[in-house]
């Protein structure tokens, strides 16, 4: 019987005294996107503002999905391709994979502009940004917003829409 309560103790000391161990994340729905690049002239694009709200590196995974609701991949070139993004990002950003559409870091407080061109032939569709901070208890880490910009040299216009986030609050 004290063998008994003795590993008993024991087993409660190791559980009740481990150090806990966090992993923060989190997700949004990116509700819309239109990517359409056939020239200067003509082209509808959507723009994303995707900003860091911690002290810390966030790990960030954007995932587009198209009208079929296929994931959207591209060419592995932060500058080039239907989905492209700042030079901050350009270390870690990796848009070539099955698993999802872009992947990149971005450092405590950053601010990094992905632009969503798509190409002559257009891509519509939905997503989903999600970031992750490993050894965190941050309660979010990112605030996002998106606008779509459509422009038509030929028909004389220019417009811009906006794409709220979340609400535009932080997740």
């Amino acid at each position: 019987m004290k063998k008994l309560l003795m590993s008993l103790v024991v087993v409660l000391s190791i559980l009740f005294f481990q150090g806990p161990v966090f992993a923060a994340s989190g997700k949004a729905v990116l509700p819309h996107y239109h990517g359409n690049y056939t020239s200067s002239s003509y082209y509808q694009v959507t723009h994303l503002f995707i900003t860091n709200v911690t002290n810390a590196t966030t790990s960030v995974t954007l995932t587009l999905y198209d009208a079929s609701g296929t994931i959207v991949t591209d060419d592995d070139n932060y500058d080039a391709g239907k989905i492209r993004a700042e030079s901050s990002v350009s270390a870690t950003w990796d848009d070539n994979h099955s698993g999802s559409s872009a992947t990149f870091d971005l450092d405590s407080n950053e601010t990094v502009l992905v632009t969503i061109t798509g190409s002559a032939t257009a891509i519509i569709g939905y997503g989903r940004i999600e970031w992750e901070q490993p050894n965190s208890d941050a309660v979010y880490g990112l605030i996002a917003h998106g606008f779509k910009t459509r422009y038509s040299q030929n028909a004389g216009f220019y417009s811009q829409a906006s794409i709220h986030i979340n609400n535009g609050l932080p997740f």
